[in-house]
C-alpha cells in the first residue's frame, strides 16, 4: 500500500521503486534500496 501513488494524499509519493543493490551490501544500503532510494 505504502508504494501506491496517492496512497497518502494527493501527489505524495512516499516510497520509490525498490533500487536493486548487492545481496552484500551493508544493512542501511539495503534498507536505502527498499525505500526506493539510490544507496550511491
Amino acid at each position: 500500500m505504502i508504494r501506491t501513488p496517492d496512497a497518502f494524499g494527493p501527489g505524495v509519493t512516499v516510497l520509490g521503486a525498490e533500487v536493486e543493490v548487492p545481496e552484500d551490501a551493508p544493512l542501511q544500503d539495503r534498507l536505502l534500496g527498499l525505500f526506493g532510494r539510490d544507496p550511491n
